[in-house]
């Protein structure tokens, strides 16, 4: 089915404030995409929309508060031309 979210998780900063929370687990902030993708199954999140988390994922640490909503979305082939996306 295009289009549908196969996957979807919210990235928000730890209780401790010490790294993120990715699907619960414990994440450092320079692993988030690799993260998402051992826990999806799904293939990496790679070039600009990485650089493009990872710059979300540092500015939004510095203002001390993260919540960053990322799905990964099913192309006409399903995942060989499915891509993750922000929100």
């Amino acid at each position: 089915m295009p289009g549908h979210m196969m996957y979807k998780t919210c990235i928000v900063k730890s209780p401790n404030g010490d790294c993120v929370l990715v699907g619960g687990q414990e994440t450092e902030l320079y692993d988030v995409a690799n993260t998402l993708s051992v826990q999806s199954g799904l293939p990496p999140m790679t070039g600009e929309l990485a650089d493009i988390l990872l710059d979300c994922l540092y500015a939004q640490w510095a203002r001390g508060y993260v919540e960053i909503p990322v799905a990964y979305r099913l192309g006409e082939r399903g995942v060989r031309d499915g891509e993750w996306q922000l929100f």
